[in-house]
């Protein structure tokens, strides 16, 4: 299932899911949301928790969310009126901080992790 969410997908219900969450995972995916069914959100959280990952900086957390959106290194640099360099040294720490090796698990983890919300549909 991690692997699953950290390779993009938005949501996760077992087999065995009740009608209820089932209407509300499809219901919550397109709209735009993630959903996990309850017992896997504990299950996740409790893998997660056992890991330890150093805080991210206010900074960090701004190109994170960049990141989420797939903003390139070059548009973080102009969006922060910093150089690309500066911005893929950002992108790097991330990864280093939340032990990932790709962007994308990067903005999962900080899923996982509660420093990214999904946003409710405009």
């Amino acid at each position: 299932m991690q692997h699953a969410l950290e390779a993009g997908a938005h949501g996760f219900v077992t087999k065995a899911v009740d009608y209820a969450d089932l209407v509300t995972a499809i219901r919550t995916v397109h709209a735009g949301g993630t959903f996990v069914s309850q017992h896997l959100k504990k299950a996740l959280t409790a893998g997660i928790a056992s890991q330890s990952f150093k805080p991210l900086t206010a900074r960090e957390r701004e190109v994170l969310g960049l990141l989420r959106q797939g903003f390139t290194n070059a548009d973080i640099g102009r969006l922060l009126g910093v150089s690309e360099r500066t911005a893929r040294a950002h992108v790097e720490s991330i990864k280093d901080k939340l032990q990932c090796n790709h962007r994308a698990e990067a903005v999962a983890r900080g899923f996982e992790l509660g420093i990214l919300k999904v946003q409710p549909p405009r």
